[in-house]
This record gives C-alpha cells, sequence and structure tokens, in this order.
C-alpha cells in the first residue's frame, strides 16, 4: 500500500526515499516529462539528524528548454542542526523567497503546509546544499499533469 493515496485531491504522489545530503553540491530529486504538471504541494523530511555547521539550502530548477532557474536565492533555508522529522517546504511566492524551514512533528504537517501551487515545465529538480554536514532527507511531492503523457517522476539517490 502506498504511504498516500494516489486519488488524493493533491494529485499523484511521488516520495523519493531518505538520502544522504548533497555535499556543498546540487544533487537532482525528481525530473518533470512529457510536458508541464502542476506540482501542488512539496517539502523534504528531516529522517536522520543534520549535523552542526552552517549549511543554507534552496532548489534548482534546470528546465529543458530555458536553462536553470534557481530557487530561493535570497532565502535559503539553514538546515544546520534540524532533528529529526523537520520539515523543509517548498513554497510558491512571487518574490524570491520560496524556502522555509518548519520544525516539529511530522504528524501534524497537515497543519502547517502553505499553498505551494505553481506549473513546471519538462526539466530536473535539484537541492543544492552550501555545507558539508551530515544528515539525511527524504522529499515528497504532488503533482497534476497539464498535458497528456506529462509527468513527474523520482530520481534516486546515487
Amino acid at each position: 500500500m502506498a504511504a498516500y493515496p494516489s486519488n488524493h485531491s493533491l494529485g499523484t504522489p511521488a516520495v523519493r526515499p531518505p538520502a544522504d545530503l548533497p555535499q556543498s553540491t546540487s544533487e537532482p530529486i525528481f525530473e518533470v516529462v512529457g510536458g508541464w504538471v502542476y506540482l501542488t504541494m512539496m517539502f523534504g523530511r528531516v529522517t536522520e539528524a543534520i549535523g552542526a555547521g552552517a549549511n543554507l539550502l534552496n532548489g534548482i530548477y534546470d528546465r529543458d528548454v530555458s536553462g536553470p532557474l534557481t530557487i530561493g536565492t535570497a532565502d535559503k533555508a539553514n538546515i544546520e542542526s534540524l532533528p529529526v522529522n523537520s520539515l523543509v517546504i517548498m513554497e510558491a511566492q512571487t518574490t524570491d523567497t520560496a524556502w522555509t524551514v518548519t520544525q516539529g512533528h511530522f504528524d501534524a504537517w497537515a497543519t502547517v503546509l502553505p499553498d505551494t501551487f505553481f506549473g513546471l515545465g519538462p526539466g530536473t529538480y535539484s537541492i543544492n546544499t552550501t555545507g558539508s554536514s551530515t544528515g539525511q532527507m527524504s522529499w515528497h511531492a504532488w503533482w497534476h499533469p497539464l498535458q497528456d503523457g506529462a509527468h513527474l517522476s523520482i530520481i534516486e539517490a546515487p
């Protein structure tokens, strides 16, 4: 049985299993292929406590047609020393402050998630860290296709 029902009003779930944080670099977490999708929610959940040491997180969407678009350049999420079950939430905003850090128990996620609705065309979505802290995160996304054949696929950790 899936962790989330596929007929949920949020759309089709995509869950990337826990993986080590990238070390001062970028790592792809999912890709959009076959057309545009409507992303209704995305967040990362800390599954192994993040170690001490300055470490900022942002997202990079490498669009197939227009090149990379950095999300959260002005307001990266500070993930230093986050405990297990902390959430890093992707918010859709009109400014460049796209990442927020919410700490709390994962079971309460429905009460803390903001609106995250936005369209994504074909391309690869990566997370980027500025530090080399230990720790692991899983990533969760829900989406709807906007074109026939469009889908979001998880990219497994190397």
